[in-house]
């Protein structure tokens, strides 16, 4: 794929934003371009998992369970966050795959190239994970009500913490 048409990928996204005869632009990450869409994940992720938790196979559930009990060792003993960030991607994504909304998935992957620069923003992740691990268990249990409200804490705490990194950086660099 030419430059061109990689640059133009991101600024359908809203992630670069094209000046004629000057160039492409990276487009500034504001707080309340991050409140948007944390408020918008949370409405499509909250609305998917009513569906998708009757969708969603146990033994799937179990190997992530697993997976983010890994991830967490791992984080703990050298902190790194590559398999935070694959569990967590792969977390969110099985609730919204599963909900069976072909609308809402596609919604979901127009924003998720700027869900997955905000999930770098924040470093609360052995909060996240703990969060995951109770989420996955109550999925597990197929309690509804718990889950909905687990994911709304989890995505409130990300929409926080990265709102607050948004507003240090912006201190730091003065925008």
């Amino acid at each position: 794929m030419p430059v061109r048409d990689a640059l133009n990928k991101l600024v359908e996204k809203g992630l670069v934003r094209v000046n004629p005869r000057r160039g492409y632009f990276v487009v500034e990450l504001t707080e309340k371009r991050v409140i948007e869409i944390c408020d918008l994940r949370k409405l499509l992720e909250t609305f998917a998992l009513k569906t998708s938790i009757f969708n969603i196979e146990k033994n799937e559930l179990r190997e992530l369970l697993r997976e983010t009990k890994r991830a967490n060792d791992i984080y703990l003993s050298r902190e790194d966050r590559t398999l935070f960030d694959n569990t967590d991607k792969r977390l969110h994504w099985l609730i919204v795959e599963r909900c069976g909304n072909e609308y809402l998935k596609k919604m979901f992957g127009e924003i998720f190239d700027i869900i997955e620069i905000v999930r770098h923003l924040q470093h609360r992740i052995y909060s996240a994970l703990q969060e995951h691990m109770d989420l996955i268990k109550a999925l597990l249990k197929g309690d509804l009500v718990l889950s909905l409200q687990l994911l709304e804490y989890h995505l409130d705490q990300v929409k926080k913490s990265t709102t607050e990194a948004i507003k240090r950086l912006s201190k730091m660099y003065g925008s």
